[in-house]
């Protein structure tokens, strides 16, 4: 507000400041021979200029309204009473030229807020075409009875103020002037703790209040109040707060309006806390729309969701699939242990089937061992049968129930929209029957609606329990492969890779043993052993070699390790757990697709693990389609060279080119080259031409077990592995 006077020492002015208004000097001599006798008047005084800015007041009048007086000449008369507005008070001192003066009563606003009646009578002073206002006003609220300052001698506020206590929310006047702001004239204490906001603070500014509606609904109680300040309709929204104490709660907003003289519109509202009566129709809802054992979505709120997903695909002419999946066998595990475990069995089924589904997919239980599953936005029906072998071989894991270990398997009806059926329930009964059929074609198995049925069958069931055997009796094994410096021919770098001897097949290849940990969900237990393993490794290597310079294995992640921070974490705390481990003794290999996928979750976990001080190795570079810009934006530390290229490098001078392209562009970006699939000499010379930094392969050593490696790493500190000859190299081209 700006400063109208400043005065000190009940001093007058003659120029009030902030106007043009300039007291004649007898005139503020007068006055000031009276000061004395004014600040002993019993009643409040102000004087004021024709403006209505105070440029006088006594003792009585700071004293009754808790201002100093320097605070006092910083105000107007509106500042002080929220009832009589400034035309009203023109209107009086008009009054008070003609009848010599008006009397009239009012409200005072304290300080601190509060109100109390007054009686004021207007004088005027006119000198020379000057007018100073004299205003008296008196305290009447211990000169009325009782019952008439509780009933209509009350001003309208203090009557709101004592209903406000007996009621269970928070009483409230508003105001919206003709350009549309919205200003709150009074509200209950209550208000603070309905709405964790002060009063005072809301007359102020009302986005004290309203900046704490959330944001989805802030917009609505604003439209609702100018449609009801259009309309003259009452003003009802209910919408959510963030209360300092209570975190979000509900709260409803009733309110009556009413037109002011003045043309604006003034509400008489009611806020109260609704937060326990949404909980409740929460409550109901979910009741109504969900399974009361597994908490998914029943066959209610199925129906309502799958038809939202057909109108979704039809607009973007995308596949949707519906899965309808029955359990194989459920019956005599309630026939054989009981409800309880059957129940059981259900929920951590539910949860398995949850966790596999995209974010935009549903999963419903519509009875007894019957689920639904909804598929949307998919590009082909390839994704489809991906996610159906995912369901079979999470719902064929054991499940352990009170010690007992529950096996079942599932079988699958799928239906397609639009190329099976077109609404809802026609969709629903053509994955039915596909259900059917593929329980009826030996179980265990997903088939497609109509004449393109596709039987297919889960992975081979005894080969994954042999795997989870092993990974629980940590029976999979790591081979070590080294990395060669071709400047020096010294093995400071090695690769991780696993290998698991099955007891009766042998070894299993890595091109199924991964695909198969990763179906079936072992993936991570599968890397965490390979992990756990390449650390002792390390370890055991750099003690050997204690001459500074560190030793370092690379380790392989799948990209399904990277569909959750917990794989990350799990490493992060291994390598706080393991304080003799540098984090520099560890080295992580990605696919090109990791870097094209560009998931804020996957760069998160790349870059916690950099800044522990793991490098990053790109592996298989070529086979993708990675860029200048992803090689800096993700700041990779090494490209290894697909075997692919190097394969014909001596002879094919496409390969050769496109290797040499391959190790200029890095060496410019400061990354270092590790050439794979090395097996003779002559690779390993033009390699070493061009620059390459490593080489990895057959020529120097095949994986091997962690024995064999270790000698083999001792053995090249005394007796590098031989460097090729680069004029050899030269003659022979």
């Amino acid at each position: 507000m700006p400063k109208h006077a400043t005065a000190s020492s009940n001093s007058l002015q003659n120029q009030v400041p902030g106007t043009d208004t300039v007291l004649p000097q007898n005139l503020v001599q007068q006055l000031r021979l009276k000061e004395f006798i004014l600040d002993q008047v019993t009643d409040a005084l102000f004087l004021m200029d024709a403006q209505l800015c105070f440029i006088y007041v006594n003792n009585e009048a700071c004293r009754a309204l808790q201002y100093s007086e320097e605070e006092l000449l910083d105000l107007t008369l509106a500042d002080i009473d929220p009832d009589t507005t400034p035309h009203m008070t023109r209107q009086y001192r008009e009054q008070a030229l003609t009848g010599g003066h008006v009397t009239f009563q009012t409200r005072h606003r304290r300080r601190d807020g509060s109100l109390f009646p007054v009686e004021i009578k207007i004088s005027n002073v006119e000198y020379e075409g000057q007018m100073v206002s004299i205003a008296l006003c008196r305290n009447i609220a211990n000169h009325l009875p009782s019952d008439q300052i509780s009933q209509e001698h009350l001003p309208l506020q203090e009557r709101l103020s004592r209903l406000a206590e007996v009621v269970p929310g928070a009483l409230f006047t508003l105001q919206r002037n003709q350009l549309g702001h919205f200003s709150m004239h009074w509200a209950a204490d209550k208000l603070v703790d309905i709405a964790g906001c002060w009063p005072q603070d809301a007359q102020q500014d009302l986005s004290a209040l309203t900046s704490c509606i959330h944001p989805e609904d802030a917009k609505a109680w604003h439209q609702a109040g100018v449609k009801s300040a259009q309309t003259l309709h009452p003003w009802h929204c209910e919408f959510r707060l963030t209360h300092p104490l209570h975190g979000l709660v509900w709260l409803e907003w009733r309110a009556t309006p009413a037109r002011t003289p003045q043309g604006n519109v003034s509400w008489h509202g009611f806020l109260h806390n609704i937060s326990e009566r949404k909980q409740h129709e929460s409550r109901l809802e979910f009741m109504a729309n969900h399974d009361t054992l597994t908490k998914l979505p029943n066959r209610t709120l199925l129906t309502d969701l799958l038809q939202q997903a057909i109108n979704q695909s039809h607009r973007s002419g995308s596949l949707l699939a519906v899965l309808f999946i029955d359990l194989d066998g459920f019956k005599p595990i309630n026939d054989q242990h009981g409800h309880e475990m059957g129940d059981s069995t259900l929920i951590e089924l539910a949860k398995r089937m949850s966790r596999l589904l995209r974010a935009g997919d549903t999963v419903a239980r519509i009875g007894g061992d019957e689920f639904v599953i909804l598929l949307q936005g998919l590009a082909n029906p390839q994704e489809c049968e991906h996610s159906a072998q995912r369901l079979l071989y999470a719902i064929s894991e054991p499940v352990s129930v009170d010690g007992h270990q529950v096996m079942l398997s599932a079988s699958i009806g799928i239906a397609l929209y639009p190329s099976d059926a077109s609404t809802a329930d026609s969709l629903l009964r053509c994955a039915d029957e596909a259900m059917y059929a593929a329980k009826h074609n030996g179980r265990n198995q997903y088939m497609y609606f109509g004449n393109g049925a596709r039987p297919t069958s889960c992975i081979d069931d005894n080969l994954m329990r042999d795997l989870r055997q092993a990974l629980l009796q940590e029976q999979i094994e790591v081979y070590y492969q080294p990395i060669v410096c071709l400047s020096s021919g010294k093995v400071h770098k090695a690769e991780a890779l696993v290998r698991w001897k099955h007891p009766h097949r042998g070894f299993v290849s890595p091109a199924e043993l991964i695909p198969m940990a990763e179906e079936a969900g072992l993936i991570h237990a599968l890397g965490t052993q390979v992990f756990h393993k390449a650390v002792q490794t390390t370890l055991k290597w750099n003690r050997a070699c204690p001459d500074g310079v560190l030793r370092c294995i690379s380790v392989n992640r799948s990209p399904r390790e990277f569909r959750s921070h917990d794989a990350t974490d799990h490493w992060v705390t291994h390598l706080y757990n393991t304080p003799e481990v540098s984090a520099g003794m560890l080295s992580l290999e990605i696919t090109e697709g990791m870097l094209l996928n560009n998931r804020p979750e996957v760069l998160a976990q790349l870059e916690l693990l950099r800044t522990m001080g793991m490098t990053i190795a790109l592996d298989d570079f070529g086979t993708g389609y990675s860029s200048l810009s992803y090689l800096k934006k993700f700041d990779i530390d090494y490209i290894k060279i697909d075997k692919s290229f190097v394969l014909d490098i001596v002879d094919d001078p496409a390969d050769r080119a496109i290797v040499e392209s391959i190790i200029a562009m890095a060496r410019r970006l400061g990354i270092k080259l590790i050439a794979e699939g090395v097996e003779t000499q002559a690779q390993a010379a033009l390699l070493a031409a061009a620059h390459c930094d490593f080489a990895q392969g057959y020529l120097y050593a095949r994986p091997m077990p962690e024995s064999d490696f270790l000698d083999f790493v001792r053995a090249t500190e005394t007796t590098p592995v031989p460097v090729p000859s680069l004029l050899h190299h030269v003659h022979q081209t």
